[in-house]
């Protein structure tokens, strides 16, 4: 691997598609075809036309209507100037244009947006059926007064379009006169008004100012107009009426093209996904762009046997800033790509040694990541003796290898959750510690690095001390005394026990942080543990050896056992365990008061016997930390008693989803924004939690932090709204990214289709038997 490689990669990487992007879109443009527009009087009607989308281009506008008063001329003579060569056609060609009107009803207007195939038989049609007579379009007196607002969004349901109040907070909009003593001439009211507001055939209310927008909200929060189905779009659009000439706007009313616009997060510019996007208002409606200044993985590409691109040597993925979903059937690769990810970001935490997963499935493997305000790649193809080789990208496009520290990469990556890690969890419930120690880590890296290197700098030179005693065969403490040890011992005893306490101290910190952010949902406590080998060779192995050294029976091993148990139970309790160090510098009045033994001839002997057969081993036993979890099992029903229950009377799902709410809510509260990686977190859970749940963690999650997600289950990237979908395929040698982006996109949510819901007459079947079971149970 180089430089050159590192960049010609990059290059691949970006040329693939991220996923849903913001597009800037107008639905409310005039053209010469309305009477009340103006342009100049030195241009021809077909320079007029082009003036405007010449402005729209300008402006980066994706997506435009073209909605004239109570006509679709203007469209049609567009579609024509534009068509007319393959030049002006190229021109545009990135732009989707569609077709509109602007309907005056009872005195107010109505956008009716249509998509760009709306042909002139259906729209000659569509006006004589909502009664706008041929010799009056154009003009705002024409008049489609005989369906009634109502019957008007249903009407124009009927012929696929899509029905926006335009200007409601301005003159002739519907909402007008809720906001203003002086309203129009016909103002709609009570029910007839919650007709129209909760219309499930209406999409989207443009407002003309944020002054209009919050009256508005404030009026419709009233319940009789508040909807239950989805929330409606506030949209802000031109109404442009003209052009701008020598840097002057010549409509008469509203605004220049570019002015006011409104954004949505699409991955495919059409007339499906625009509906689409305007039914999901907190996805997909951008109401103002505030840059991701978070870490993320920007894609990478990978050199393996088991994820391939044709014949290419590297396969590319390429991620958004906000929620990925792979999906796949069994075998694409879905989770070597996540652990390949992980396994080249990862390093080695500390002094502690780190075992790759993945290392034999693939040869080479770069990531792209953005920290710090720089792009990285991070390669596992190194040199030296470095574990990864870095490399930082320069202005011009190419990249450098650094030499100097990447210790940044320690705080980049959120702990990756792989498949069967929350029933691990559930099994090991000491293992959830690894969660709270992952946040320790982004916090405090520095400061429990140094406790973590202290325990293992010192636990080594202590253990080097005694291997002199070992290869002598001395009994431990005469040979202590001999090399005076005594005092060194103990003080590096008691350095690695303060170090214990320290990173105790860390994490009682942040148990109190979750606990304060999880309030009535969860409660976690650090507890004291021994590992069971170690408590096992205190209970078994060591009495065992006490006996015989004293030369005593099988019975005094069972006395022996019980008082190391008991000496167990109280440094549980009292968070240490110093017993040996003590005893090894033989202050017994203080075992006596801290362990609470009574102070008999027995326990004097006892004593007396365990200290003359304390070897190197005992000195190096420490207590570990666990963790304690209760969960609310009525955490989320409204109006029940909150019952906690302890982590070993939990259910599989009830333990998944009190650490998932560690993993995903209190991360959010501790302003943790890295970038988080998941494989199948759907795992262990009921459909129930997933949707109502899961996904709402996952739609307020991905506004603040990168989600890449492997999945089997469709609420995931459906509800949630993925922006990004990675689909995987099989083709009998190897895994390969069949195609990504949205649902917005028909090939994306074809392929979630058939690979989630098991394909198009599955899904109908099951909806068919819901239906049937609602009607029964009605």
């Amino acid at each position: 691997m180089n430089a050159k490689t590192v960049a010609e990669l990059y290059q691949k990487v970006l040329e693939l598609n991220s996923g849903a992007d913001i597009v800037n879109l107008d639905l409310h443009v005039h053209t010469p075809a309305s009477k009340d527009f103006r342009g100049s009087d030195n241009m021809i009607e077909k320079e007029k036309y082009l003036a405007l989308l010449d402005e729209a281009v300008e402006h980066n506008i994706g997506i435009i209507a073209i909605t004239d008063h109570n006509t679709f001329k203007g469209y049609n003579k567009l579609l024509k100037y534009m068509t007319e060569t393959r030049a002006i056609k190229r021109k545009y060609q990135d732009m989707l244009i569609l077709c509109g009107i602007e309907i005056t009803c009872y005195s107010n207007h109505l956008l009716a947006i249509f998509n760009s195939d709306f042909s002139e038989d259906r729209q000659n049609q569509f006006l004589y059926d909502i009664g706008i007579e041929k010799e009056s379009q154009g003009t705002e007196e024409a008049m489609a007064d005989e369906l009634g607002p109502s019957a008007l969004l249903q009407k124009i349901n009927s012929y696929g379009g899509i029905a926006i109040l335009a200007h409601a907070d301005a003159e002739k909009g519907f909402l007008y006169p809720l906001i203003n003593k002086n309203g129009s001439e016909i103002a709609f009211k009570g029910k007839s008004l919650a007709k129209i507001i909760k219309s499930p055939h209406l999409y989207g209310i443009q407002v003309c100012s944020d002054t209009g927008e919050r009256r508005i909200k404030d009026v419709i929060a009233n319940k009789d107009y508040i909807r239950h189905d989805r929330k409606l779009p506030f949209l802000n659009f031109s109404d442009a009426h003209g052009l701008v000439i020598d840097n002057q706007y010549t409509g008469k009313s509203g605004k220049s093209i570019g002015s006011s616009i409104s954004r949505v997060k699409l991955s495919h510019k059409s007339f499906n996904a625009l509906k689409m996007a305007l039914t999901d208002v907190d996805t997909r409606i951008i109401k103002s762009i505030n840059p991701n200044t978070y870490s993320k993985i920007i894609g990478c590409a990978i050199k393996s046997d088991i994820l391939k691109k044709n014949n290419e040597d590297y396969a590319c993925f390429r991620f958004s800033d906000q929620l990925n979903c792979i999906i796949g059937s069994r075998g694409t690769g879905k989770s070597t790509l996540l652990g390949i990810i992980n396994d080249v970001i990862e390093y080695e935490k500390f002094d502690f040694e780190y075992e790759s997963q993945y290392n034999d499935r693939y040869e080479t493997a770069i990531i792209y990541i953005e920290a710090e305000g720089k792009i990285y790649a991070i390669s596992n193809d190194v040199y030296g003796n470095e574990y990864r080789s870095v490399y930082v990208k320069a202005n011009n496009n190419s990249f450098s290898r650094m030499k100097r520290s990447y210790n940044f990469l320690n705080l980049f990556l959120t702990k990756t959750y792989n498949q069967g890690d929350l029933y691990s969890y559930h099994i090991s419930p000491n293992k959830t510690l690894e969660i709270i120690d992952n946040f320790i880590m982004w916090k405090h890296y520095d400061e429990y690095g140094d406790y973590i290197h202290t325990i293992n700098q010192t636990t080594e030179d202590v253990g080097a001390l005694f291997e002199k005693c070992m290869k002598h065969r001395m009994p431990l403490i005469p040979f202590m005394k001999d090399e005076g040890l005594d005092s060194r011992y103990l003080k590096k005893f008691y350095t690695i026990l303060d170090a214990h306490n320290g990173i105790l101290k860390l994490r009682d910190e942040f148990v109190d942080q979750i606990n304060n952010i999880l309030s009535g949902k969860l409660k976690l406590r650090i507890t004291f543990v021994l590992d069971d080998s170690i408590q096992h060779f205190l209970l078994e192995r060591f009495p065992e050896i006490v006996a015989r050294e004293a030369g005593r029976y099988y019975d005094y091993k069972a006395n022996i056992s019980d008082f190391m148990n008991s000496i167990i139970q109280k440094s549980k309790i009292r968070g240490k365990l110093d017993f040996f160090a003590l005893l090894i510098t033989n202050k017994i009045d203080k075992i006596f008061e801290e362990y609470y033994i009574a102070k008999n001839n027995e326990n004097m002997e006892y004593l007396h016997d365990i200290r003359q057969a304390i070897s190197p081993t005992e000195l190096l036993l420490f207590l570990d930390n666990g963790i304690s979890l209760e969960y609310n099992v009525n955490s989320g029903i409204n109006n029940m008693k909150p019952i906690f229950r302890e982590n070993t009377k939990l259910s599989l799902g009830q333990n998944a989803v009190a650490l998932l709410l560690i993993i995903l809510t209190a991360s959010q509260g501790l302003n943790d924004n890295r970038p988080l990686l998941m494989d199948q977190p759907e795992d262990d859970l009921d459909n129930s939690y997933i949707f109502n749940t899961l996904v709402e963690e996952f739609r307020r999650s991905k506004n603040k932090r990168q989600l890449i997600i492997s999945t089997h289950n469709a609420n995931i990237p459906v509800s949630a709204d993925a922006e990004n979908i990675l689909v995987l395929k099989y083709n009998g040698e190897f895994g390969y990214l069949d195609s990504n982006g949205s649902l917005d996109n028909p090939k994306i949510s074809a392929a979630v289709l058939e690979i989630l819901e098991g394909g198009e007459l599955a899904l109908k079947s099951r909806n068919e038997k819901y239906r049937n079971i609602v009607d029964i149970t009605k």
